[in-house]
Order: structure tokens, then sequence, then C-alpha cells
């Protein structure tokens, strides 16, 4: 019986042995597992993909896997790392040693770190792949060495720099930024220029950035003549000259856009025939060298043009123009009004319109407008049909003429330029005699520039408009064959450039114009005919009347112009802001009137907008008219356009004129989008009886004169010769829904 209870405690201890031991293994594999989820949640966990269905095992198939990155405790940056590895979260594959490394290379090439490390397990189907990465220290400062001798402003470099500051040194994104310093200098037009990049050993989040600046050492100017008229330069002017113009000196950096903007100021100017440079760089020092071709001192030129044309050819194109005139004229519905109310509106906005309008102001009106004969049915008043219109045969012209061209350059110690120019046509003598000094210096410190012209010039003039005038019973026609215009004046013109991008110019011209009209008169007596020869061509007498008009004035001109920043890309021109004022005081052969005074004021800017890469730019023109207003049209040199637009013939100079372009943000192709607008704000300038005199005549659809809108496309031309400026091609709309194509210059 003992021997049985001790049988049975001790296989309760045994029992309760074996307990305690699993207990105590379960215990010891429970603190295992704690202690390895704490280390892998000490691991940033990149992301957790399970497996959400249950596929069928393979040795080289996964069922869920896990990417830990450690070594990084930025946000920002980890999130740009996971974008970058670009792991298909579907794949099922273990991956492989080469898809290993190529995730290796993708973190290496962001240069943040100095050291990548990748591993991977597998624990039965899942996989975990581990990035271990050591950052390179925390970019705090930037620092340029002498900076303050450098053309490039520290507040640019900074604008450069401060996207990296505060993260880790990205050895990559620092050469973009060195790439971006450098196309600043490019733009600017220094060329020579090398960036070093320095780390510092004794402080790993500092960097040295030296720029090296390219300096002109030495300059070498030589003439290169085949003759010895280069005896007669000054070479030190012209050396000043070349260096005034180049803007270059010893010991400065050298501008190439500087370089190219003095080549064509001197084919401009005609200072030198030709000109080459050449640049020897040895790293830090330049040695330039600029090639000389002057100009012939003499040079001599004779030209003549003989014009033969035909008697039966000539007949021909006066009865063509005779009836292409009589076309446009009938073309107009005048039949709504009665005669007497035609002809004043038309004498009326041609007397106010015509140009040079203030020589004729004293005369009598049959002095400037060219009158026609019109016979009517008086039973049929309204019906344009039997309306007939009779021109006088037209006189034509011819140009020939013969005349010659001297110049004489380099003249005395400040090597001017004489051009004498003399042409004998038909219609009288020509002559034009100029004395130019292309370039001076006031004060050490302004560029100046002078001209002296004497001008005696004869010109013909046609007449195109016609109208009718009615007194009583009696019709007069009078019909301007041709017009002879001497101009004499005297002009002076003063350009002075103050600094690079300021610019003062004067000028003063004294003008005194001649103007002689061939006038034809006829009489007819239109009430006398009868309702048979209304188509019947009228044999009437007619008289030659010579007049003449003489017409002199003082015309004062100066402006400023304000360089704003220079664009080296040729489809914008550099942003500029402008004021010009024009003072006149005409005189007549009555006498000098002082007080009888215009003055023109214009304002004129243009800006270029850039937001990311959509690009704006505007103009914006205004001008002002003040003192007597008959004058204004001497300031304007008034254009046709085209009827298809339904404007007046003349070209109306409006006020304000405001124009927007964006231009489309595609790289090789210069297309944008602009809107027009300009408005006659002063009224004084555009007065409102002539505005609606020209809606009397034009079609009723036919815009308010008073403002102008377009909008459409244009593209700009940009050729490779750099002397012709962009033509631009616009296709639009006006604000009455009209169409027009538009080729123009940019200037």
């Amino acid at each position: 019986m003992k021997k049985a209870c001790d049988t049975i405690l001790q296989n309760l201890l045994l029992f309760f042995l074996f307990a305690f031991y699993n207990i105590l293994i379960s215990t010891v594999l429970s603190l295992y597992n704690t202690n390895r989820s704490i280390q892998m949640s000490r691991s940033i966990l990149a992301f957790h993909m399970p497996s959400m269905y249950q596929v069928k095992h393979n040795k080289n198939s996964i069922k869920s896997q896990e990417i830990f990155i450690n070594g990084l405790d930025n946000l920002r940056l980890r999130k740009r790392i996971i974008k970058m590895l670009k792991i298909d979260n579907n794949s099922r594959k273990i991956i492989s040693t080469k898809d290993l490394n190529i995730l290796m290379n993708r973190i290496k090439s962001a240069g943040f770190f100095k050291d990548v490390r990748v591993d991977k397990y597998l624990n039965g189907t899942h996989q975990s792949i581990y990035f271990t990465l050591k950052p390179n220290p925390i970019l705090q400062t930037v620092t340029i060495i002498n900076y303050r001798n450098q053309l490039i402003a520290l507040n640019h470099i900074r604008s450069i720099f401060i996207d990296q500051l505060a993260k880790p040194i990205n050895f990559t994104s620092i050469q973009n930024k060195i790439l971006c310093i450098k196309q600043w200098y490019i733009n600017c037009g220094f060329t020579e220029i090398y960036i070093k990049i320095k780390y510092d050993q004794l402080n790993p989040t500092n960097i040295n950035i030296e720029i090296v600046e390219s300096i002109i050492q030495k300059i070498n100017i030589s003439i290169m003549a085949h003759d010895n008229s280069h005896q007669y330069i000054n070479k030190r002017t012209l050396d000043s000259w070349l260096k005034e113009i180049f803007q270059i000196a010893p010991y400065k950096p050298l501008n190439i856009l500087k370089m190219q903007n003095g080549l064509t100021y001197l084919q401009s100017r005609k200072m030198v025939q030709k000109c080459n440079y050449r640049i020897n760089s040895n790293h830090s020092n330049i040695d330039l060298d600029i090639f000389i071709t002057p100009l012939n001192r003499r040079s001599t030129y004779l030209f003549s043009k003989k014009t033969a044309i035909n008697r039966y050819i000539l007949e021909s194109i006066q009865s063509f123009l005779d009836h292409s005139l009589n076309f446009l004229v009938l073309s107009q519905d005048f039949f709504i009004s009665t005669l007497s109310e035609v002809s004043q509106n038309i004498v009326e906005l041609y007397d106010y319109h015509n140009l040079y309008t203030s020589v004729y102001s004293s005369m009598s009106q049959y002095d400037f407008n060219v009158y026609l004969g019109m016979v009517r049915d008086l039973s049929n008043l309204f019906n344009h049909s039997l309306n007939q219109w009779y021109f006088s045969q037209l006189m034509l012209m011819s140009g020939d003429n013969f005349g010659f061209r001297q110049y004489l350059h380099y003249l005395g110690d400040c090597n001017a330029t004489c051009l004498l120019n003399a042409r004998f046509p038909t219609v009288g003598p020509c002559l034009y005699f100029k004395y130019e000094v292309p370039l001076f210096k006031i004060l050490n410190s302004i560029k100046s520039h002078i001209s002296f012209v004497l001008a005696d010039s004869m010109s013909s003039h046609r007449y195109e408009n016609r109208t009718e005038i009615e007194y009583h019973r009696e019709k007069t026609s009078v019909h301007a064959k041709n017009s002879l215009m001497n101009v004499k004046s005297l002009s002076i013109q003063i350009n002075n450039e103050l600094i690079n991008r300021l610019q003062i110019s004067q000028h003063l011209n004294i003008c005194q114009l001649n103007h002689k009209s061939f006038l034809l008169t006829n009489y007819l007596r239109t009430y006398r005919l009868s309702e048979t020869n209304n188509y019947l061509y009228l044999g009437s007498l007619f008289k030659k009347k010579w007049i003449d008009n003489i017409y002199s004035c003082i015309k004062y001109k100066s402006s400023l112009s304000i360089l704003f920043s220079i664009n080296s890309n040729p489809v914008f021109y550099n942003d500029n802001f402008s004021i010009e004022s024009v003072y006149l005081i005409p005189f007549n052969k009555y006498g000098h009137n002082l007080v009888n005074w215009t003055q023109k004021i214009v304002y004129s800017l243009k800006k270029t907008f850039q937001i990311q890469s959509h690009i704006f730019v505007t103009y914006v023109y205004s001008s002002h008219l003040m003192g007597e207003q008959k004058n204004s049209s001497i300031f304007d040199e008034f254009s046709k356009i085209s009827n298809s637009i339904q404007y007046t013939e003349k070209h109306i100079d409006y006020s304000r004129n405001y124009k927007v372009e964006y231009y489309l943000p595609a790289k090789y192709l210069n297309i944008y989008l602009f809107l027009d607008y300009m408005h006659n704000h002063d009224c004084t300038y555009a007065s409102a009886i002539f505005l609606q005199k020209c809606r009397k005549l034009l079609p009723t659809n036919s815009m308010d004169l008073h403002f102008k809108l377009n909008y459409g496309i244009g593209y700009k031309l940009i050729t490779p010769i750099k002397q012709i400026p962009p033509l631009r091609i616009e296709y639009g709309y006006n604000i009455n829904n009209s169409q027009y194509l538009h080729l123009k210059v940019e200037r």
C-alpha cells in the first residue's frame, strides 16, 4: 500500500515538473518573439503587402513582402526614396540580386547618400528587404569665395540654393545649381567663366564655391587696309571708339553680347567696312584681338534711271485708272442722300483730314481739294445707276533722274563722315548734305553722336481722292493733275548715352515747304442738260491754274529711353520705357505767330512677365496733344489700310493703345495669342465732328471709330540674320467679327 502511494506521488511530481518545463519554454519563446518584434519596429517600415488570396506554394513565389528603410528620419525624403524605387506592389516573385543592384543604384542616383546597402531575407513565403542608408551631412551654409568682386548678385545665388539648405548634401543637385549659375553668366554675355566646388573637410555642413571670371589682360587692335588710306585715320580716336562701342577695357570681364551689339552699331553707322575679333583664353586670362577693315576715305557713286513708256500703253494705263477710280466711287452707296449733302460731307472730311492741313489753312478750298463733275437725272434722284461720274485724263510723271553720291570718311581728329547726295529728276534738283560725328565723349562719361543735315528736295504728288461741289445751279469741276512739293530743311540731331541703359536724344528741324498745285477747272451747267445726254461725255473747256503755298515750321523733338533688362532670347526684345516730346511752331507767309504752337507727348512701355513656363508680353502706348489742333497732322505719317476691315481710308492715330501677348509654351514654335485695344481718350485729338463725318461715309455695320479691339493668333519668325528684325504674321478678328491678316516687322 505504501509502495503504491509512493508511485502515485512520483507520477504527480513528474507531471508538475513537465508542466513547469512547458510553461518555462513558452515564456522564453514569447520573450524572444517580443524582442524580435521590438527590433523590427525600430526599423522604419516602408510598406507591408500581405497576401490577399491563397496561392499554391512555389519556390520562386511569395505571398507577402515588407520593405524597411533604416538610417533616414526625414519623412519627405523617405517618401521620395520609396517613389524612386518603383517597386511593383502586385509582384509575387522573389527579387533577384540583379534587381537589388538596380534598386541600390536608383537610391545612389538621388545623390543624398554616401553609403547604401541592401539586404534580402526570406521566411517561407514572406520576403523582407532592408535598405540601410548613410546620408550625407545636412547642408547648412553655402560660402561664395570673394563674392564682393563677382558680377552675379549674392541674392541670386541665395535664391538658387535656397531649396538645398537643411537637407542632406545632394551632389547631383549641386551640379545642376552650378549649371544654373553658369547659365546666368551666359545669358548676360559672359562665356569665359569657371566654377569650382570645394567641400569643407573641417565643416562637413558647409560647401565653398569659387567663381573665376576671366579678365581681359590685353587688347590688340589691327587695321587691315589694302592701301595707304588708313594713314588718314586717327588711330587714337579709333581705339577709343572701339573700346566704348564694345564696352571693353583691360582688367575687366569680356561680355560677348556687348561685343555683338557693338558690331551691329558699327555696321549701322557705317564707321568701318569690316570688323572681326578673336578671343585667346588661358583659364582666367583673355587676350582680345580686333581686326578692322576701314572704309575708303573717298567714295563716289553715279546712278541714273530712265523710264520709257509707249504712247499706246500709256493711254491704256490712263483709261484703266480712270475706270478703276470710277468703280471705287460708284461702290459707295451715295444715292441715299441728296447731292448737296454728299458734297458737303466729302469736302468737310477731306478738308479736316488732309495731310499737311495747315499748309492750306489760309487759302481757298480750290487749292487743295480735288473735285469732279456729276451728271444726274433730276427725275430719278434715288436711282444710283443713272449717276455718271467723269474724270479728266491723268497725267503720269516719269521718274527719270540722274545723280551722284560722294562720301568722305575719317575727317579730322574726330574721324567724322561727310555725305553729299545730288539727284536731278525731271521735277527739279534734289540735294542732300550730311556731316556726322559718329562718337565723341562729354565729361569723360557721356557718349554722344551728332549730325547736321541740309536738304533741298523736289517731289511729285498725285491726287486720288475726288469730290464735287455745287454753287446754286452752277457746278465747278476742279481736277488736280499733279502737284510739286519743294522741301528745304536744316536738321541737327544729338544722341547722348549717359549709362548703358539710359539714352537721351534731341532733334531740331527747321523746314520750309513750297507746294505747287497744277489744277484744271471746268464750269458745267448741268441744269441745261437734257435727259438724252445723261450717258454722253462732256466736251468742256478746261483752264489750267498753278497755285503756290509756302509753309514753314520749327520742330523740336526730345526723347528719353530707359532699358530695364537685356534679353538674350531673340524672340523677346529688351524691356524698355520711353518718353518722347515733340514741340512744333508753324509759320506762314502772312507772318510769324509764336502763340500758334503744338506739342505732342508720347509714352511707351514694353515689359515681359514670365510665370514658370508661361510668358506674357505687354505693350502700353499713350499720347497727348496740346496747343493748336490743326497742326496735328504734321506729326504723323498716315498710311492706307485695307477697305475690307471697314476703317477709314486714312489710318487714325489713336491716343491710347494697350496690347497683351501670351506665348504658347512650345520650345521651338513662337506662337502667341494677342489682344489689342486702341482708344481715343482725348476728344481734341480726334474731334467728334471728324468721326461723325467718317461714320456717314462708312457702311452701317462699321465699328465705332472711338476705339478698336482686335484679338487673334500670331507667329513670330526669327531669321538667322541678326540684322533682320523678327517678322510677325497675325490673323485675327475685329470687334465687329471681320477677319484680317497682317504681316508686320518688329521695331
